[in-house]
């Protein structure tokens, strides 16, 4: 908790200070470097954290965990793999999902859209198709088509000690697929 609190006064104190900085145009770039000089644990300078710009900035903490490597791409022609498959939909369409690191109790899910109020929310539905460990060895493909309005397909899995959730979308802009990650409304 105090090293979070202090991550948290750190990018606070970058913020306010760092933004201040004038620029050779005139002092209209909001974009800014530096070096954060917070020792996490004692408050003293010291020179462990670095931020690139005000625009991107992140900071690096280290209990943050980080996003498993699972990707989606429509699977190509001359994928020639053993794979795990699920007919979704009747199409010529085939997806491929990919995974860098094991995943635990990766399910193909329905996804179903429903309003709350004023709100679309997003609830998990029926398991499509379920693994108990999906490896790098042995890819997961689906043949499906997805489309690129109100999400109806996602995944789930079980990954580092949490459970992480993705809608599938098609970009309306040029075709690709792509992983959203999301929170189901639990109601």
């Amino acid at each position: 908790m105090k090293k979070a609190s202090l991550c948290l006064i750190a990018a606070l104190m970058f913020i306010a200070f760092g933004c201040s900085g004038k620029s050779d145009n005139g002092g209209n770039s909001t974009e800014t470097g530096g070096t954060i000089t917070i020792n996490t644990e004692t408050g003293e300078e010291t020179n462990n954290l670095t931020v690139e710009s005000v625009t991107g900035a992140t900071i690096p903490s280290q209990e943050e965990e980080q996003e498993p490597v699972v990707s989606v791409v429509k699977m190509p022609a001359d994928f020639r793999v053993e794979y795990h498959f699920f007919a979704d939909h009747q199409t010529d369409e085939t997806i491929l999902f990919l995974t860098t690191e094991s995943v635990e109790n990766f399910a193909y899910m329905e996804i179903i859209p429903a309003y709350d109020g004023d709100n679309i929310v997003l609830l998990l539905g029926e398991t499509l198709f379920g693994l108990d460990d999906f490896t790098p060895e042995k890819p997961f493909v689906v043949s499906a088509s997805i489309g690129s309005g109100i999400p109806s397909r996602g995944i789930l899995f079980w990954y580092r000690g949490k459970v992480w959730s993705y809608y599938l979308m098609e970009s309306g802009m040029d075709g690709s697929l792509m992983l959203i990650e999301f929170t189901p409304f639990m109601g």
